[in-house]
């Protein structure tokens, strides 16, 4: 449903003449603002338009939303919705958005869309405590095996939206994530005391894979590190930092705990992910954290100078970007900024389809690896907070306009409007790949990270807009 046109708007999409974005409503613009300042302040004028769309969004229906709602045209009017106007009928967005990509405890509120997401999870049988993930379109379980990658990714997100997000700070999502944190403490690791995790293992936790990786390391360790948070129990805390450690000498001392074969006569590359995933595991344990900041300082700077090595990558640009601002380095925001947003921006957009290829050849040869032209969902989660935060450092409308082209890419083809949630793989051209909701690798992490993250940085932005008036 799109909500009713403003009274008085001639429902034109020229482009305002002072932030040169196309816009559904009129901007009303004073052309003598900051063209960027002028696409938020908009948003503050559609009183009517809101005001309609909140009469027609009640209660459960605004749970099926994300933060664009149906409006597709403007994602920014609608995280100024949801941002500043949604109250009590819309204080489980978030959740009941995250809840639908994964087989959890149901929370008493959610809609009974979601009656399909439920868990085999039982407080008094703590082997069946671990959540599913593969889920398909409209819910069902098609696999009894459990994977970690998005388990520990749900129970760190979970925690991680009850201590920031006051709207959900509820007792039934810190509860969902309790049980959780308990299965990968007890199962997780495939020989104690050895550190190695297992990629899968059965509903009563018996490993069956075990992947060459440090992946189910990595967010077992922010698992750890969330669970800690919320409930200040320092059992958690002590196994994140052991992970950790122990990730860390796997990657810069000896690797042969993860089967790493290395050939000393072959050429010398280095994987993106390995440091991008440090840097990103620093800053979850550094968190206004002394200690651990001066810890993991030296690890920091080895991170970010290995990830400047690459030639270009969104996810790990933001990563970049929030360590230059926490340092106050405008240098290497600049850098990060043209290099691993734009840049790859300009060479793996479609142009003519839109949306990211997943890879492209720096010399413009058919990539490997045959998903090259695919369309998944977390890249162009990650590529909107990149720009929204690179726009919030700088601001730069260019960035502000990515972000808004992006988002109405991603709402518009990776929404499913009939069993709500996202697909995740989308063929070259937009159409659904693979309808599943949950797999191996998709779980409750970077959708329900995206809208609460955009929707901070948005809110801090919007507020200073406030503040300069």
């Amino acid at each position: 449903m799109r909500p009713t046109q403003a009274v008085g708007s001639t429902g034109s999409r020229s482009p305002c003449r002072s932030c040169d974005l196309t816009l559904p409503l009129q901007c009303g613009n004073d052309v003598t603002q900051p063209s960027a300042m002028v696409a938020l302040g908009k948003l503050r004028r559609e009183r009517v338009l809101l005001a309609e769309y909140e009469a027609q969004v009640k209660g459960e229906r605004v749970l099926q939303a994300w933060f664009t709602a149906e409006t597709l045209e403007c994602p920014l009017l609608t995280l100024r919705y949801h941002l500043k106007e949604v109250e009590e009928g819309a204080q489980a967005l978030l959740l009941g958005a995250s809840l639908a990509s994964t087989a959890c405890s149901r929370p008493p509120s959610l809609p009974p869309l979601y009656s399909a997401w439920v868990a085999c999870c039982s407080l008094r049988q703590p082997w069946l405590w671990g959540s599913f993930s593969c889920l398909s379109r409209n819910g069902k379980l098609y696999d009894e095996l459990k994977y970690l990658l998005p388990l520990g990714k749900q129970v760190g997100m979970y925690c991680r939206l009850y201590r920031t997000v006051e709207r959900f700070r509820r007792a039934e999502l810190l509860g969902a994530a309790k049980p959780g944190g308990e299965f990968l403490i007890r199962f997780a690791r495939v020989e104690p005391p050895a550190k190695k995790c297992a990629f899968s293992v059965t509903k009563d936790g018996t490993p069956v894979k075990v992947q060459r990786t440090l992946f189910s390391e990595s967010y077992y360790t922010l698992a750890m590190n969330e669970r800690w948070r919320v409930t200040e129990e320092t059992r958690y805390q002590n196994e994140a930092v052991e992970m950790l450690d122990r990730i860390v000498y796997w990657v810069r001392v000896d690797s042969s705990e993860l089967s790493w074969t290395r050939f000393s006569r072959t050429h010398k590359a280095e994987d993106l992910a390995v440091p991008t995933m440090l840097l990103h595991l620093v800053d979850q344990l550094q968190e206004e954290d002394e200690e651990m900041s001066k810890k993991y300082a030296e690890l920091e700077d080895w991170g970010v100078q290995r990830i400047l090595k690459h030639l270009q990558a969104i996810e790990a640009g933001r990563y970049l970007l929030q360590d230059a601002q926490r340092e106050g380095d405008t240098q290497l925001r600049d850098q990060v900024i043209d290099k691993f947003l734009l840049l790859p921006f300009h060479s793996g957009w479609d142009a003519e389809h839109g949306g990211f290829y997943s890879f492209r050849d720096v010399d413009n040869w058919v990539p490997h690896r045959v998903e090259w032209s695919a369309r998944l969902w977390w890249p162009h989660c990650e590529v909107m907070v990149a720009f929204l935060m690179g726009y919030s450092e700088t601001g730069d409308p260019a960035l502000l306009k990515i972000f808004i082209q992006v988002s109405e890419y991603s709402f518009r083809q990776f929404r499913d409007l009939v069993y709500r949630e996202w697909y995740g793989y989308l063929i070259e051209d937009g159409r659904v790949g693979l309808s599943i909701k949950g797999g191996l690798y998709k779980g409750c992490y970077y959708n329900p990270q995206c809208m609460a993250m955009c929707e901070q940085i948005l809110g801090a932005l919007l507020q200073r807009t406030e503040d300069s008036k």
